[in-house]
């Protein structure tokens, strides 16, 4: 009987799990193609959504940091919007960063992420 339970409890924390990375590449699709760039999509805690794209790409749009942060904000919103489970969450970060490989190790750097407070956004 205590296996029967055990067993009913697994399948059921899977199904959410499921069912957060469904959300999670669902979001991830809905950015890359409304903002024609690679994104990177990480939820912690099932509170914190964070969006990461390439510095690169973020480069070639030629923004400066007012730009960089309104950019950060439409991201946020439109994550937002577009996140199955946008109620559960407690605040939103857009991150940037660029990648190098040296002497067979891989280095990245992020710069500081702008964060927005679910409560904040559209």
């Amino acid at each position: 009987m205590r296996l029967k339970r055990l067993y009913v409890l697994f399948v059921a924390m899977c199904a959410v799990a499921c069912a957060d990375v469904k959300a999670l590449m669902s979001l991830s699709a809905a950015l890359q193609s409304h903002y024609h760039m690679e994104a990177h999509v990480h939820l912690k805690n099932r509170s914190h959504l964070t969006i990461t794209f390439p510095t690169e790409s973020i480069e070639a749009l030629k923004l400066d940091s007012a730009g960089r942060a309104g950019f950060a904000r439409d991201v946020a919103g439109f994550a937002k919007g577009h996140y199955q489970q946008s109620a559960q969450l407690e605040d939103v970060s857009i991150a940037f960063t660029s990648e190098a490989k040296f002497a067979g190790a891989e280095i990245t750097r992020t710069e500081t992420p702008y964060t927005f407070r679910a409560g904040e956004l559209p």
